[in-house]
């Protein structure tokens, strides 16, 4: 009962780094728009422009279109249009230099320190298979960051920052929580617990819950590894809301840590029995 992560690295397409920019932009201002009941203004600014308003009237998930893109498979009309305006939106700017310097450290990551990962996510989630494409694609975002879909992540150094501070600690932290949330992605019981979370209390919750629970596990891994000093290292969000959310399920982690015994469940299967507690 194990995680079996297969990771298969690549070359971003120019369609694929345009949908990696819709999703790290347009689908976050659409989220954060929907939290804060601001979705009418979103869609009154793509409206202005009728090259744009395709993007309001005619919304893609951007998340399937990545992963479409990297499946090779046959693209929509409404997917193609969409690519059409985004290439209007967000003109490609490539910055080698960064991008070399991202792809060693990744190239590093799946040949090595996978291996050493691997054995503290056995014991956080029952069997789980993952077969995911991983990548660079500068400029995708403003500063450093990433992004996960089912089927893929990536992460971004944006030209506003000087790539050559990040370390290889704080890469490979950002690999981590990319991964996952693509392990998430494909854990029949996390699922089942998102499931819950989005009947009982919407997508607002459940979007906020997946970033919680993923920045706990990412902290934990981190901590472990070396990589960072404290268990807790930090949150993932600064709202308070999300701050409580965040603590509840270390408190369960906590818990959790200290059963003893060989029988002892795997966390994830301890999070779905004891899920009220924390929402």
């Amino acid at each position: 009962m194990s995680v079996d992560i297969k990771l298969n690295l690549i070359k971003p397409s120019k369609d694929l780094r345009l949908a990696c920019k819709a999703y790290c932009n347009i689908d976050k201002v659409y989220t954060f728009a929907n939290k804060n009941q601001l979705k009418e203004m979103v869609d009154l600014i793509f409206l202005i422009n009728k090259d744009y308003s395709i993007i309001s009237t005619n919304r893609l998930n951007y998340k399937n279109l990545i992963d479409n893109i990297v499946n090779k498979k046959k693209l929509s009309n409404i997917e193609k249009k969409h690519l059409i305006v985004l290439k209007k939106l967000f003109p490609i700017v490539i910055n080698k230099k960064s991008e070399d310097f991202l792809n060693t450290f990744i190239t590093n990551f799946k040949e090595k320190e996978l291996k050493i990962i691997k054995p503290y996510l056995d014991v956080i989630y029952n069997s789980t298979k993952v077969s995911s494409t991983f990548f660079v694609a500068n400029n995708t975002r403003p500063g450093f960051g990433g992004s996960a879909t089912n089927l893929s992540f990536h992460i971004s150094i944006g030209d506003d920052v000087d790539y050559r501070k990040f370390t290889k600690n704080r890469i490979y932290i950002l690999l981590i929580h990319e991964l996952i949330h693509v392990i998430n992605s494909n854990n029949e019981i996390y699922n089942r617990i998102e499931k819950y979370i989005l009947d009982k209390y919407g997508g607002i919750k459940k979007q906020s819950f997946s970033e919680t629970f993923t920045s706990t596990i990412e902290n934990i891994l981190a901590y472990k590894l070396g990589y960072n000093k404290e268990k807790y290292a930090r949150y993932r969000y600064n709202d308070k809301e999300d701050i409580i959310l965040e603590d509840k399920i270390r408190k369960v982690y906590n818990s959790w840590e200290k059963l003893k015994g060989k029988n002892k469940d795997k966390f994830i299967v301890y999070l779905e029995k004891n899920i009220k507690k924390v929402i």
